[in-house]
């Protein structure tokens, strides 16, 4: 039996894990050790996932007591009762963290460190070392995330055991360790090339599994929103995508503007979960619409996407949706697309309306120029399964 040692934060990482672990339990060839960290096992509840909390692996190490006792010193005041997250798993990770920082560093420099970074200092490679010669595992998988990712990554690179990465974004940054990295798609593996540090034969296209799991679509609901919205009644559907924690009012004012003039357009604004609609202001026109529905209905049902850098505009590309990120302040984004080029720029209202109309035309050069572009950003489908051979392989390549 092939052993399998996982370990991922929460969020989107731990929504990739849960797939790929759902895969490889599907042949029961594998002995799989989930270490799900953070917000993960709360995320993971009800899932069938036999996962192992920080606390808990924690209390196999012979320093188990050190870590309790550093984790109550220093640990302790960064507690959220109110984050999903055990007071005891809090305690361990600063635990493991500063102890390793300390084995790292002598007591002062550790601990001014940790003053000045947090835990954004750790890196905690001797503990991950110690736990990884507990399991033994013949790979080990992780995401992009820093800390306790990299220094399982790193960890096993000095036992030996191979890595298998999986990127969640088409993005990559430099890679410190060697491992086997998963993308999306072509343009994916261009950029990974450019930027990450590996050969061409370590870098798979895999596919995004979270990203292909948003594209399943519930019929009924999907015809449910369409005629709600009333959507036949319009020659275009435009979703304006808003981002968590700007609420983007110049963005949305122009945006109401364009629409008072292109009757013949439904507006969709489609709120971000963590957003309240009730802070958002409904203009009095017939053509617009603010939803709190899943995302990926309104991708299904948009001919143009606008959005600033969220992952809707990476979706929109794979569904061969032309994109316009809208960014009046000019602020510095995270992902950039139009960089990408699967995306056109609009910096004020005139910019919005011009690239809206030049989009709503197929054979504008402007459209063409984006689904050239998408053409690189294709949709591969099957990713976890596609992951799951990446798997197979590197252990096969050790055992031969």
């Amino acid at each position: 039996m092939k052993k399998v040692f996982m370990v991922s934060y929460g969020g989107g990482h731990a929504n990739i894990m849960k797939i790929l672990y759902k895969q490889l339990s599907i042949s029961h060839d594998y002995q799989i050790t989930y270490l799900a960290l953070t917000g993960a096992p709360y995320q993971l509840r009800n899932n069938k996932i036999d996962l192992v909390t920080i606390s808990e692996i924690a209390k196999m190490l012979t320093y188990y007591g050190e870590i309790i006792e550093l984790g109550e010193k220093y640990g302790k005041e960064y507690h959220n009762p109110n984050s999903h997250i055990s007071y005891l798993d809090t305690v361990c990770y600063y635990g493991i963290g500063i102890h390793d920082l300390m084995k790292e560093k002598d007591e002062m420099n550790a601990i001014a460190d940790f003053g000045m970074y947090n835990r954004k200092a750790f890196l905690p490679v001797g503990t991950m070392l110690n736990i990884l010669k507990l399991f033994e595992p013949d790979v080990c998988v992780v995401t992009t995330s820093p800390r306790m990712e990299e220094a399982t990554a790193i960890a096993s690179n000095k036992l030996g055991i191979p890595v298998v990465r999986i990127n969640d974004t088409p993005v990559c940054e430099k890679v410190n360790y060697k491992c086997d990295l998963c993308v999306m798609n072509s343009w994916a593996k261009k950029h990974a090339l450019q930027y990450s540090g590996l050969k061409e034969s370590s870098i798979h296209i895999t596919g995004q599994p979270v990203f292909e799991n948003d594209v399943l679509l519930n019929s009924n609901v999907l015809e449910n929103i369409r005629n709600q919205a009333d959507v036949s009644a319009y020659e275009f559907v435009v979703t304006f995508f808003t981002e968590n924690g700007f609420y983007q009012q110049k963005e949305l004012k122009a945006l109401y503007n364009i629409a008072n003039e292109l009757k013949s357009t439904l507006f969709v604004v489609k709120i971000h979960p963590n957003q309240d609609e009730s802070e958002f202001s409904i203009p009095d026109l017939k053509n617009v619409i603010i939803r709190h529905d899943q995302a990926k209905y309104f991708l299904a049902l948009s001919n143009i996407i606008i959005n600033t850098w969220s992952t809707t505009g990476m979706e929109a590309a794979m569904m061969n949706l032309p994109v316009i990120v809208v960014n009046f302040d000019d602020r510095n984004l995270p992902i950039d697309y139009v960089g990408m080029g699967i995306a056109v720029a609009a910096k004020n209202e005139w910019e919005l309306k011009r690239a809206l109309q030049s989009l709503m035309d197929k054979n504008s050069a402007v459209s063409k120029a984006l689904e050239s572009r998408r053409q690189e950003f294709e949709f591969v489908k099957n990713a976890a399964k596609n992951i799951n051979a990446v798997i197979d392989q590197v252990i096969e390549q050790v055992n031969m």
